[in-house]
């Protein structure tokens, strides 16, 4: 988002299995983390993806003020509720692949491995098995968004709005899963929007 909006930032990312770092700043281990400086000039800390959108949303004009900060649309709701299943059973172990420094170190992805494992009951061995179902039942889902997105540069249209913050990290996410056969337009929203924001995608080291 503050990248679509030009808002000059620093991204500092932590190891998953940092504690400390975390910790240091808001006293518990939660990320994202915005860091900022009140009119006075006192360094203040944000927690919760929701409230800092919604803080940059107050300091600059809005995305898209025809659609308040936090409501999604509900098709796009009842899309992401339906394609949960596969998206979670194929990108919860490919993301753990990507060189990137969440997983730097082996304590990192033993960290993430037991978290999903003894909190949610995921199941890493079993969703393997499962690849290729999971990604004949995904395209299918993906055929189904095309038809959501006004475009390949937003979902609605009116622009970019809260819906396009929800679904970009999604569909980024899924892009670190290799032998996905993806819609044209769906593509190049993700690309699009992850190109503006600043960001890459996990494409050119899908596994």
């Amino acid at each position: 988002m503050a990248g679509w909006k030009g808002i000059p930032h620093k991204v500092e990312v932590y190891n998953y299995g940092d504690f400390d770092g975390p910790i240091a700043l808001t006293g518990k281990k939660q990320l994202p983390v915005l860091e900022y400086k009140t009119p006075a000039g006192e360094t203040k800390y944000m927690p919760e993806s929701l409230d800092i959108i919604k803080y940059l949303e107050g300091a600059t004009s809005p995305l898209n003020p025809t659609q308040p900060t936090g409501e999604v649309r509900e098709d796009l709701k009842a899309w992401i509720k339906q394609a949960r299943p596969q998206l979670v059973g194929l990108v919860r172990g490919a993301i753990l692949k990507m060189p990137v420094k969440d997983w730097e170190k082996p304590e990192d992805i033993i960290y993430a491995v037991n978290k999903y494992t003894t909190r949610f009951g995921f199941n890493y061995t079993e969703e393997d098995k499962k690849r290729a179902e999971h990604v004949t039942a995904l395209e299918g889902h993906l055929r189904d968004l095309d038809s959501l997105l006004h475009s390949d540069k937003a979902v609605n249209a009116h622009g970019r709005s809260f819906d396009d913050i929800v679904l970009i990290p999604i569909l980024r996410s899924l892009t670190s899963v290799k032998g996905v056969q993806w819609p044209e337009k769906v593509q190049r929203y993700v690309e699009q929007g992850c190109a503006d924001a600043g960001v890459q995608t996990y494409s050119r080291h899908a596994v």
